[in-house]
């Protein structure tokens, strides 16, 4: 009759000692091992395992990137070319209201004045109130015996010989002086303003 003796349990304190014993023995034998160049491939690493950290500077270049894998977001502003000219946008609101212009309205003012022989006399032609001066001049009634002696705006209703020297507003009429050459005979004259307005 045979009898089969029971082993004991081992103790707490063994199992411990064991569990290091592997751990420890496993860790040193890992760290022994040499990996020779370029043994580990890509379809050793974990997607995304790799960062930028881990890349030298320089070593990726453009030979190493796959044609149409890069997107526009991995490019800085201004490396892609520009895209072709977008639609034109929405017209813009209307400006304001501009100064009104000049009209197209023109008006000519005749004035006629008699002188005596041998004598000198002026004749103002005036526009209309709102419309201003841009040209004028005499008509004699006798062109061998009458002198023109002066032809002129009329600026601030006076001659420009009485304003000073400077900028002023906008004529108002015409002046014209004239002289009667003969000795003996009375002649008229007119003077005319072209008005603008």
């Amino acid at each position: 009759m045979s009898t089969s003796r029971r082993l004991p349990r081992p103790s707490l304190a063994l199992v411990v000692a064991l569990l290091a014993l592997v751990v420890a023995t496993g860790g040193t034998s890992y760290a022994a091992v040499t990996l020779a160049k370029n043994s580990v491939l890509s379809k050793h690493i974990k997607n995304g395992q790799v960062k930028t950290a881990d890349v030298k500077d320089g070593a990726v270049t453009g030979a190493k990137v796959k044609d149409g894998s890069l997107a526009a977001g991995d490019f800085a502003a201004g490396q892609l070319p520009a895209g072709p000219a977008g639609p034109a946008g929405p017209a813009g609101p209307a400006g304001a209201q501009g100064i009104p212009g000049p009209t197209n309205t023109v008006t000519v003012v005749a004035s006629s004045v008699s002188t005596a022989p041998d004598d000198f006399n002026s004749a103002t032609a005036n526009c209309p109130a709102g419309m201003e001066a841009v040209g004028g001049g005499p008509d004699p009634a006798n062109v061998l015996r009458m002198t023109v002696t002066a032809s002129h705006p009329m600026v601030d209703n006076t001659r420009p010989l009485n304003l000073v020297n400077g900028q002023h507003g906008p004529a108002t009429g015409w002046r014209v002086q004239m002289r009667n050459d003969s000795p003996d005979t009375n002649y008229t004259f007119k003077v005319m303003v072209v008005c603008a307005g």
